[in-house]
């Protein structure tokens, strides 16, 4: 199971921004968002997880994709 904190959201999105676009299994994109919804800060984390989404599709990363989906899944059940 993935744990990642709001504290982490800035971290992760300096990797974002220096131009790394894989993380472990997934787009760092969808990392960001994960830790955007761990901060409750819903919109922010579905920006980012369609982004993502928007990204394993455009590189036919289908090993990132269900990840994605997985995490957008989860944030959007806990963060309504």
């Amino acid at each position: 199971m993935i744990s990642t904190s709001p504290a982490q959201h800035p971290v992760l999105r300096e990797v974002l921004d220096d131009g790394w676009r894989f993380g472990p299994l997934q787009p760092v994109e969808g990392l960001v968002g994960l830790a955007a919804a761990a901060g409750s800060n819903r919109d922010e984390a579905e920006t980012h997880f369609r982004s993502a989404l928007a990204f394993v599709d455009e590189v036919g990363h289908r090993l990132g994709k269900p990840a994605v989906q997985k995490w957008y899944a989860w944030m959007l059940a806990r963060c309504t």
